[in-house]
């Protein structure tokens, strides 16, 4: 949820939008919801700029985390295998297609376009780092 949640911008992860279900095995996370991106509320005027939202879910380093500051924090809890196989499905997913069939505007489709393209860029960055 996280590493979703910095890769498409959504700046606005909290508690109250993490749930659990209690079934007759015990507790389980609820799927994930309420995860708009960032680029879907910035104003039009502004979309064409240089965006990074920041995460809100505090890592080790910091209250305000960026996507290498997930990667750093979940490899040294020893979950190193999921952010690969994370990292793996987002390399194959066509988010150029998706985001270009949307009913987004022009100017939106660019820049949630730029974040994603920046955000896969700083993943792997991470990931060599």
């Amino acid at each position: 949820m996280c590493l979703f949640d910095a890769l498409i911008g959504n700046h606005d992860r909290h508690g109250r939008n993490i749930a659990l279900i209690e079934t007759k095995k015990g507790f389980i996370l609820a799927p994930f919801y309420d995860n708009p991106s960032y680029i879907g509320v910035e104003h039009h005027s502004l979309l064409l700029a240089q965006h990074n939202p920041r995460g809100k879910i505090a890592t080790s380093l910091t209250i305000e985390p960026t996507l290498r500051d997930y990667v750093q924090d979940f490899n040294d809890l020893g979950y190193g295998s999921i952010v690969l196989s994370f990292l793996s499905k987002i390399q194959k997913t066509d988010f150029r297609t998706l985001i270009q069939k949307s009913f987004l505007s022009e100017r939106r489709r660019i820049a949630f376009l730029t974040l994603i393209k920046s955000r896969q860029e700083e993943f792997e960055d991470a990931i060599r780092s």
